[in-house]
């Protein structure tokens, strides 16, 4: 302990110490196995395990869910429906009390951003706030203010259940917003093979602040379609 690279080495090590176990992903601590039958299931948990105890890892039985229909995951809701936010999450941005300084602001959007991935209107929403996050002004709470942290709430109020990425189907990139003064924000949507479209992932981001451009550019909504051949 002590040493700067100690959680990359951790991180490495049970890297390698897993790779190779079919339909596994880990996450720092987390191991997440995922199946198509319980047989094949069982099977992968099987050589999971065998890993663990070849390399000398030791799992917490209070943690262990076997063949479960859904889990909790890196903050994310799995199921065979999609990823959907994780509601403690979710209740942490509703109920979040409004910011008194900079701590409170930075804190805020943090929990914000662990969910981007379930609405474009994050950028546009938050801009007002931008400005508060940043030490060399003054913080003052304004109207504004408090009408950007309300919409913020808003757009994360009830958030989608996203998709899971089918290799095989065509996609459809829509630009919901594309301006100088609001950042920008994108849908990635998906044919289910049904003739349903869902939504596979959307963001947004702030753009760079640029003072020798004060134009306004503002796109509509646009969309282009990406297949496979």
């Amino acid at each position: 302990m002590g040493f700067s690279a100690t959680g990359d080495a951790y991180c490495l090590r049970g890297d390698m110490a897993l790779q190779g176990v079919p339909n596994c992903v880990k996450v720092v601590d987390d191991i997440l196995l995922s199946d198509e039958d319980l047989p094949s299931h069982l099977q992968h948990m099987h050589q999971m395990l065998t890993r663990c105890r070849q390399y000398g890892i030791t799992l917490n039985k209070e943690k262990f869910t076997v063949a479960a229909p859904k889990v909790n995951f890196c903050n994310y809701v799995l199921s065979s429906d999609g990823i959907a936010a994780d509601p403690d999450k979710v209740s942490a941005i509703r109920d979040f009390p409004t910011p008194s300084n900079v701590t409170d602001v930075r804190s805020f959007m943090g929990l914000v951003n662990q969910l981007a991935d379930f609405t474009p209107d994050i950028a546009a929403a938050a801009q007002p706030l931008r400005p508060l996050m940043s030490p060399k002004r003054s913080f003052v709470w304004t109207l504004d203010h408090d009408r950007a942290f309300k919409k913020v709430k808003t757009a994360l109020t009830s958030p989608p259940v996203l998709a899971p990425f089918i290799l095989a189907s065509p996609l459809w990139f829509y630009k919901t917003d594309a301006s100088r003064l609001y950042g920008l924000g994108y849908a990635l949507l998906q044919d289910n093979g049904r003739g349903q479209m869902r939504l596979v992932q959307c963001g947004s981001r702030f753009l760079t602040d640029n003072r020798d451009s004060l134009r306004h550019h503002r796109a509509g909504a646009t969309c282009s379609h990406l297949g496979y051949s």
